[in-house]
């Protein structure tokens, strides 16, 4: 079977399956619904997969992935755990951002893209400006350029933390 008959066959094939062919175009079936039904936990702040029976009332319902998704709370909810970073060293500097993961009463941990701190990784200085605008120093404490992930510790304890 040659080739572009297989790819013609796999569309027709696959309009008539996931929707319907009408005067020779393919159009989608609209009728299930989109994205993911997650429940956002009010105190904690921790998102979780929703049950089919809805959400508690602890916790506010919110569907990820869909045309209609809420941007605006899932970015309040992220928005006091997110850091900028800045990198300076003889090799050049640059900016990026991470979020403050862990963090206890004297250390927090920041996960970020490993390119955007490996220009000091053997020398330089590593700021990370939190919401109020505070400045910190931060150290590398790992970091994996196969990944591109690293991880800072700032010395500064009791910081909003995204949950995961």
């Amino acid at each position: 079977m040659k080739t572009p008959f297989k790819v013609v066959s796999g569309f027709i094939l696959g309009a008539v399956i996931g929707g319907a062919v009408i005067g020779g175009i393919a159009t989608a079936n609209t009728t299930q619904q989109l994205g993911v039904k997650v429940c956002v936990d009010k105190k904690s702040q921790g998102i979780f997969l929703a049950p089919s029976s809805g959400c508690s009332s602890s916790r506010t319902a919110l569907t990820l992935g869909a045309p209609t998704i809420d941007v605006k709370s899932i970015a309040a909810l992220v928005t006091p755990s997110v850091v900028s970073i800045k990198v300076t060293s003889t090799l050049g500097s640059g900016t990026g951002s991470g979020s403050v993961y862990k963090s206890d009463s004297n250390v927090s941990y920041i996960i970020t893209n490993n390119h955007v701190i490996e220009d000091a990784v053997t020398s330089g200085t590593i700021l990370v400006e939190l919401l109020n605008g505070n400045t910190l120093t931060a150290q590398i404490v790992g970091r994996d350029s196969a990944y591109d992930l690293a991880v800072l510790k700032v010395n500064r304890g009791n910081l909003p933390t995204v949950t995961v």
